[in-house]
């Protein structure tokens, strides 16, 4: 592969935005901190903060004066999901058939935070552990991953029992934005 063709391929990109050199609404500069404590430099078409755990798509770049820097064209919220929110989104769902509460406890008891990956790469072992069928978790897998930029905010906002449509207005009002507006709303 060349050069140029290296800096082509997408990707993404996940950490706590520790410095935030630029921001406006339409455009973000600043330094991102990755699991593996690595310092990735980013810009583009995205609204950072500081201390947001993020994940940034896009591809890595050499700028001309600022060097070799991760291009972000899209931004997600990276929230750790929650197995009390997980739950109360497979059993609530209306798309996910076959997947009652109390399959939806064993995923999420079981899984956790691996969900994600469990989901897309081993949905036989899915099955096995919810004592469902193949074919209902294949179809939960295709929900899951057609939804995949909101399933980490939908999964927190099930965490406080809301229901599925109450958790899909939010996501629908706020977008990328409903976990911090959320924590924002005064409870009543």
């Amino acid at each position: 592969m060349t050069k140029a063709a290296a800096s082509e391929v997408r990707c993404s990109i996940r950490g706590i935005v520790e410095t935030v050199f630029y921001s406006a609404p339409a455009f973000s500069a600043g330094r991102l901190r990755t699991s593996d404590g690595n310092l990735i430099t980013f810009a583009g078409k995205v609204f950072a903060r500081e201390n947001d755990a993020v994940r940034l798509e896009g591809q890595w770049t050499n700028h001309p004066k600022y060097g070799r820097q991760f291009a972000a064209d899209c931004m997600g919220f990276d929230q750790e999901m929650d197995a009390d929110g997980l739950a109360n989104f497979l059993a609530n769902h209306p798309d996910v058939k076959g997947i009652g509460p109390a399959k939806a406890r064993l995923i999420a008891d079981h899984f956790g935070a691996r969900f994600d990956a469990a989901i897309r790469s081993q949905p036989e072992t899915v099955a096995a552990i919810a004592k469902a069928p193949v074919e209902a978790i294949l179809c939960l897998q295709r929900i899951w991953i057609a939804n995949s930029d909101f399933n980490a905010a939908m999964t927190y906002l099930s965490r406080f029992g809301l229901t599925h449509h109450q958790v899909t207005t939010l996501v629908g009002k706020f977008g990328s934005q409903v976990v911090r507006s959320w924590r924002k709303i005064p409870m009543r």
